[in-house]
C-alpha cells in the first residue's frame, strides 16, 4: 500500500509541476497516459507481416502496436504508435501495410467531425513504419 502512495505522489506532483511551467507560457495539452504494455480496448485490425514474423494491431484505445511475434509464447512489442489523440477521437479501426511494409495506411476516427468536417474524419493517415511519423518515408 506504502508503494501505491508513493507512485499516486509522484505522479500528482509530475501533473503539477507540467501545470507550473505551462502557466507563464503558450500552454499545450498534456494527456497523462499509463501504458500497461498492450491494448486496453477492442482491437479492431491485425496485420501478419514480414512473413508472419511480425504483427500490427490497431485499437479503439488510440494505439497502433507493433510486435515481435516469431516466438509465439514469448511476443514482444516492439513499438507503439500514437496518432491524433484527443476526448471522442483517434481511434484506428483498420490498417494496411504497402508491398514494401514501410508505409503503414490507418482508418478510423482520426478527427472531431460530428458531421461538421467528416471530410478530415474520413481521410486515411500514413505512417512511416520504422519511425512511426506521420507521412511516408523517402529513403
Amino acid at each position: 500500500m506504502k508503494g501505491v502512495k508513493v507512485i499516486l505522489g509522484i505522479v500528482l506532483a509530475i501533473v503539477l509541476g507540467m501545470g507550473s511551467l505551462a502557466h507563464g507560457a503558450k500552454a499545450e495539452k498534456v494527456f497523462l497516459r499509463l501504458d500497461p504494455g498492450g491494448h486496453t480496448s477492442l482491437i479492431g485490425d491485425l496485420f501478419f507481416f514480414d512473413h508472419g514474423r511480425k504483427l500490427i494491431s490497431a485499437s479503439d484505445d488510440k494505439t497502433i502496436r507493433v510486435w515481435d511475434v516469431s516466438d509465439l509464447k514469448h511476443p514482444r512489442l516492439i513499438k507503439t504508435i500514437r496518432g491524433e489523440i484527443g476526448r471522442g477521437f483517434g481511434e484506428v479501426y483498420a490498417i494496411a501495410l504497402d508491398p514494401t511494409e514501410r508505409i503503414l495506411a490507418v482508418g478510423g476516427f482520426l478527427a472531431q467531425g460530428h458531421g461538421v468536417n467528416d471530410d478530415i474524419v474520413g481521410i486515411v493517415r500514413l505512417h512511416d513504419l520504422k519511425t512511426g511519423r506521420v507521412g511516408s518515408s523517402r529513403s
